[in-house]
Protein backbone atom coordinates (compact mmCIF):
# COMPACT_ATOMS: atom_id res chain seq x y z
CA UNK A 1 0.00 0.00 0.00
CA UNK A 2 1.56 3.22 -1.11
CA UNK A 3 -0.60 5.83 0.61
CA UNK A 4 -1.42 6.58 4.20
CA UNK A 5 -3.60 8.97 6.18
CA UNK A 6 -2.79 9.52 9.82
CA UNK A 7 -4.06 11.71 12.60
CA UNK A 8 -2.03 13.73 15.04
CA UNK A 9 -1.88 12.12 18.49
CA UNK A 10 -5.27 12.27 20.15
CA UNK A 11 -6.52 11.64 23.68
CA UNK A 12 -7.15 8.11 24.93
CA UNK A 13 -10.93 8.65 25.14
CA UNK A 14 -10.89 9.92 21.51
CA UNK A 15 -8.98 6.82 20.34
CA UNK A 16 -11.59 4.65 22.09
CA UNK A 17 -14.45 6.64 20.50
CA UNK A 18 -12.84 6.23 17.08
CA UNK A 19 -12.45 2.50 17.68
CA UNK A 20 -16.15 2.21 18.58
CA UNK A 21 -17.01 4.25 15.49
CA UNK A 22 -14.77 2.00 13.36
CA UNK A 23 -16.58 -1.13 14.58
CA UNK A 24 -20.01 0.42 14.07
CA UNK A 25 -19.09 1.83 10.65
CA UNK A 26 -17.95 -1.48 9.20
CA UNK A 27 -20.74 -3.44 10.90
CA UNK A 28 -23.34 -1.13 9.32
CA UNK A 29 -21.66 -1.64 5.94
CA UNK A 30 -22.30 -5.36 6.30
CA UNK A 31 -18.80 -6.54 7.16
CA UNK A 32 -18.93 -9.65 9.31
CA UNK A 33 -15.26 -9.95 10.23
CA UNK A 34 -11.79 -8.48 9.89
CA UNK A 35 -8.23 -9.61 10.52
CA UNK A 36 -6.51 -8.30 13.63
CA UNK A 37 -2.85 -8.31 14.63
CA UNK A 38 -2.07 -7.49 18.24
CA UNK A 39 1.23 -5.64 17.80
CA UNK A 40 3.82 -4.11 20.08
CA UNK A 41 3.89 -4.05 22.93
CA UNK A 42 0.79 -5.85 24.23
CA UNK A 43 1.57 -8.54 21.69
CA UNK A 44 4.60 -9.49 23.80
CA UNK A 45 2.21 -10.86 26.44
CA UNK A 46 -0.60 -11.93 24.13
CA UNK A 47 1.48 -13.92 21.66
CA UNK A 48 3.18 -16.13 24.25
CA UNK A 49 0.96 -19.03 23.12
CA UNK A 50 0.14 -17.83 19.59
CA UNK A 51 2.06 -16.74 16.51
CA UNK A 52 2.53 -13.08 15.68
CA UNK A 53 -0.02 -13.20 12.89
CA UNK A 54 -3.40 -11.79 11.92
CA UNK A 55 -6.43 -13.48 13.46
CA UNK A 56 -9.88 -13.54 11.92
CA UNK A 57 -12.23 -11.77 14.35
CA UNK A 58 -15.92 -11.02 13.92
CA UNK A 59 -16.98 -7.42 14.36
CA UNK A 60 -19.35 -8.56 17.09
CA UNK A 61 -16.30 -9.85 19.04
CA UNK A 62 -13.79 -7.12 18.21
CA UNK A 63 -14.73 -4.84 21.11
CA UNK A 64 -14.67 -7.81 23.50
CA UNK A 65 -11.20 -8.78 22.29
CA UNK A 66 -9.77 -5.33 22.97
CA UNK A 67 -11.53 -5.14 26.35
CA UNK A 68 -10.10 -8.57 27.22
CA UNK A 69 -6.57 -7.45 26.33
CA UNK A 70 -6.95 -4.33 28.45
CA UNK A 71 -8.57 -6.21 31.35
CA UNK A 72 -5.64 -8.66 31.37
CA UNK A 73 -3.35 -5.60 31.48
CA UNK A 74 -1.58 -6.68 28.32
CA UNK A 75 -1.76 -3.10 27.12
CA UNK A 76 -4.11 -0.31 26.07
CA UNK A 77 -5.67 0.90 22.87
CA UNK A 78 -3.67 3.96 21.82
CA UNK A 79 -0.62 2.90 23.82
CA UNK A 80 -0.04 -0.35 21.92
CA UNK A 81 -0.38 -1.22 18.23
CA UNK A 82 -3.54 -2.83 16.85
CA UNK A 83 -3.53 -3.56 13.11
CA UNK A 84 -6.83 -4.30 11.34
CA UNK A 85 -7.25 -5.35 7.72
CA UNK A 86 -9.83 -6.99 5.47
CA UNK A 87 -9.68 -9.75 2.90
CA UNK A 88 -11.95 -7.85 0.51
CA UNK A 89 -10.49 -4.33 0.81
CA UNK A 90 -6.97 -3.04 0.12
CA UNK A 91 -7.05 -1.03 3.37
CA UNK A 92 -5.32 -1.45 6.70
CA UNK A 93 -6.07 0.52 9.87
CA UNK A 94 -3.59 0.96 12.69
CA UNK A 95 -4.69 2.11 16.12
CA UNK A 96 -1.15 3.12 16.96
CA UNK A 97 0.97 3.06 20.10
CA UNK A 98 1.67 6.77 19.48
CA UNK A 99 -1.98 7.69 20.23
CA UNK A 100 -2.78 8.26 16.58
CA UNK A 101 -4.66 6.35 13.89
CA UNK A 102 -3.43 5.36 10.43
CA UNK A 103 -5.16 4.13 7.28
CA UNK A 104 -2.90 2.53 4.66
CA UNK A 105 -4.33 2.12 1.17
CA UNK A 106 -3.57 2.06 -2.55
CA UNK A 107 -6.47 4.03 -4.02
CA UNK A 108 -8.72 6.47 -2.21
CA UNK A 109 -12.23 5.14 -1.65
CA UNK A 110 -15.47 6.27 -0.06
CA UNK A 111 -14.31 4.57 3.15
CA UNK A 112 -10.95 6.36 3.21
CA UNK A 113 -12.55 9.71 2.45
CA UNK A 114 -15.24 9.31 5.09
CA UNK A 115 -12.64 8.68 7.80
CA UNK A 116 -10.47 11.54 6.50
CA UNK A 117 -13.43 13.94 6.62
CA UNK A 118 -14.50 12.71 10.05
CA UNK A 119 -11.01 13.21 11.46
CA UNK A 120 -10.77 16.64 9.86
CA UNK A 121 -14.14 17.66 11.34
CA UNK A 122 -13.10 16.44 14.81
CA UNK A 123 -9.86 18.45 14.65
CA UNK A 124 -7.53 15.42 14.53
CA UNK A 125 -5.46 17.10 11.76
CA UNK A 126 -5.25 14.17 9.34
CA UNK A 127 -2.42 14.21 6.83
CA UNK A 128 -2.01 12.06 3.73
CA UNK A 129 1.38 10.73 2.64
CA UNK A 130 2.66 8.83 -0.36
CA UNK A 131 5.18 6.07 0.34
CA UNK A 132 7.99 4.58 -1.70
CA UNK A 133 8.31 0.84 -2.42
CA UNK A 134 9.96 0.23 0.96
CA UNK A 135 7.11 1.95 2.82
CA UNK A 136 8.95 5.17 3.69
CA UNK A 137 6.90 8.38 3.46
CA UNK A 138 8.18 10.53 0.59
CA UNK A 139 5.54 13.16 -0.11
CA UNK A 140 2.75 14.73 1.95
CA UNK A 141 -0.21 15.25 -0.38
CA UNK A 142 -2.84 16.63 2.02
CA UNK A 143 -2.85 18.16 5.48
CA UNK A 144 -5.51 19.72 7.67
Amino acid sequence: MNREILTYPIERNQIREEFYFFVEYFSKKGFQFCYVLVGSSWGNKYHITTNWDYEKVSFSELLNKVNYLEDKEYGKLGSDDLFIKFDSLPIEFLFCNDSDIHIKFVETTEIVESFYERWKTFGYSPAEWQHDESGKPINRTRMN
